[in-house]
């Protein structure tokens, strides 16, 4: 995870990745695979991190990778949609219990988050960040 994407540095392509779960090791596991794909990613353990992290640092989001179930999770997908002039998109990790929830067909899309290791999960996630860079929002997935 680097920290050369601040606003205003590094190319203009590089597409800038906030990913928010309180399993750090999946977040690096994640983060490793963006970025080997060319992706600047941000990693942090919860919402309030997060805040921090993009205070501190500046930095324009393209995508916000979270896991759904952390409370204020959606309520920070959405002020933080705001606050990037609306280009933001939006990622939901979700468990088996998260798969109903009303309120996911206001995410850009929506992943069943993999239990490591997982050979296959890789692939899928990077599928669906360039989905929805292209496309802007991709029907969930499983």
């Amino acid at each position: 995870m680097q920290a050369s994407a601040v606003a205003g540095t590094g190319p203009a392509s590089v597409r800038n990745v906030l990913i928010i779960d309180s399993d750090l090791g999946f977040v690096f596991w994640l983060g490793q695979a963006l970025d080997a794909a060319g992706y600047e990613t941000f990693p942090a353990r919860g919402i309030s991190e997060a805040v921090a992290l993009l205070s501190e640092l500046n930095v324009i989001v393209d995508i916000l990778i979270v896991r759904y179930s952390l409370a204020e999770a959606a309520t920070f997908a959405k002020e933080l949609r705001l606050t990037q002039g609306g280009h933001l998109k939006t990622i939901a990790l979700v468990e088996e219990a998260d798969q109903q929830t009303a309120s996911l067909p206001s995410w850009d899309g929506w992943q069943l988050k993999p239990q490591l290791p997982d050979v296959n999960a890789k692939g899928t996630l990077l599928t669906l960040v360039q989905g929805i860079l292209s496309a802007g929002r991709i029907v969930p997935t499983t």
